[in-house]
């Protein structure tokens, strides 16, 4: 199956793309420069035949992708993983909302008028999409939705990132139900994801945000105290890219949206994993550990991921473990 990939260089996306080349199949990464490109391409010596990059420098303009989808005739299959993701954004319009958006339609535009054989379209979105942080449900189901509206994503750089997520996989949902395209549309919704890095990384400065947690244990931030955790579920990335690659492969997979869950973490259990199972990091953790977590105020219910896509999901401990250990061998 001939795929083509956005956000490969990216965490969740280059664990998207070693996966389709380990399952033999043929990639096409959309990449914002040839720089970009040639890091993928460096990463992945033995599949030069298989693996090919097109740079698209702005998702965000009308007709982004016509040039390099049309250059495409044979794909077959699309993954979605590009869209901004950090909680620094002071206009959520332009750095948020338009390019998760924008970027998104234009995709699927592309798609629907010049690769008519592409059957499946998958996306990354996110349990942000789901839950209303306003009164979070006892348990999120794929059928909930998150209220969220344009003037309160504006209001701060977090609801801003939960409004891009909400407003793009509604956007992706709308198209398909209105223009009605050859391919059939799935959706994947992670929580915060953690897990080993394996793409091209300039410095530990660049780590992508939910793996912070590991470069700040690692340079010692965390030596005195242990910050608050914030939203405790999470997914490993490894089993949050098999949700993706599943989800192009399995037919039951159209028209469903998969949430993932793999249980809660918290600061505190990072730290105590980080400590026990690498020396070097013992002293760059407080000594005596204590959880902010006591009990979930909510749960996930990632059924349709398990029985539908098969994913098992790891544990926080292999997860952690693999993580740090990713990042200590740069």
């Amino acid at each position: 199956m001939k795929v083509f990939l956005t956000g490969a260089s990216g965490f969740l996306g280059a664990q998207c793309l070693s996966l389709l080349l380990d399952g033999g199949h043929d990639v096409v990464v959309a990449v914002r420069s040839d720089a970009k490109g040639r890091d993928i391409l460096a990463l992945h010596p033995k599949s030069e035949l298989k693996l090919s990059s097109t740079v698209i420098s702005d998702m965000t303009v009308d007709g982004a992708f016509d040039k390099a989808i049309q250059a495409e005739p044979t794909l077959e299959a699309v993954i979605h993983t590009a869209s901004p993701f950090h909680f620094q954004s002071k206009d959520a319009e332009t750095e948020m909302l338009n390019p998760a958006i924008r970027g998104t339609i234009s995709l699927l535009s592309a798609v629907t008028a010049y690769a008519p054989n592409v059957k499946r379209v998958v996306i990354t979105s996110s349990v942000a999409a789901a839950v209303n942080i306003k009164a979070p449900p006892p348990v999120l189901t794929p059928e909930m939705w998150n209220p969220i509206t344009r003037e309160e994503a504006s209001s701060n750089p977090f609801f801003a990132y939960l409004a891009s997520k909400t407003f793009a996989e509604k956007a992706a949902w709308d198209f398909v139900n209105d223009k009605k395209p050859n391919f059939a549309l799935s959706t994947i919704l992670p929580p915060l994801i953690l897990g080993p890095v394996v793409h091209h990384l300039d410095n530990l400065g660049s780590i992508n945000t939910s793996n912070s947690a590991f470069v700040d244990i690692i340079e010692g931030k965390w030596k005195d105290s242990i910050p608050p955790t914030g939203s405790p579920q999470w997914v490993d990335v490894r089993d949050a890219a098999f949700a993706h690659v599943q989800a192009l492969i399995v037919p039951e997979a159209a028209g469903k949206r998969f949430l993932l869950y793999a249980g809660d973490f918290s600061n505190a259990e990072i730290a105590r994993i980080a400590r026990d199972n690498f020396s070097e990091l013992a002293d760059k953790v407080p000594t005596n550990i204590e959880s902010d977590v006591t009990a979930a105020e909510a749960s996930i219910d990632a059924g349709l991921s398990k029985d539908i896509l098969g994913v098992k999901y790891r544990s926080l401990n292999n997860s952690v473990v693999d993580s740090i250990r990713s990042l200590l061998g740069r």
